[in-house]
């Protein structure tokens, strides 16, 4: 099934993964984050497949221009704009990013 979404030939641990419309289409897309390589943004496109779009949407590397590797991750209004942000947290020592979704 995994195969056939599109989201099967990633790498990573998956060790956080959360549901969200993070575009606003009705779908839920998902954000996978993984240990020591770029976390996964999958796009649904309401057909049951997805799209890899972690650089696309700027969530692909962190403030530091390092790969976004996260160890947890939640999907939330921070700012109350209507649209999903996301916080991807790490293991200690390295920081905490926020993304504010606009």
């Amino acid at each position: 099934m995994s195969k056939e979404a599109g989201i099967s030939n990633q790498q990573g641990k998956g060790l956080g993964v959360v549901p969200g419309d993070i575009d606003g289409d009705g779908d839920l897309d998902l954000y996978v984050a993984n240990d020591k390589v770029m976390n996964h943004l999958y796009i649904n496109d309401g057909q049951g497949g997805f799209t890899e779009d972690a650089l696309f949407a700027g969530v692909g590397y962190n403030e530091n221009g390092r790969a976004e590797a996260g160890m947890g991750v939640d999907f939330s209004d921070v700012n109350q704009d209507g649209w999903l942000d996301l916080f991807v947290t790490n293991f200690s020592g390295e920081s905490n990013t926020l993304y504010i979704n606009d």
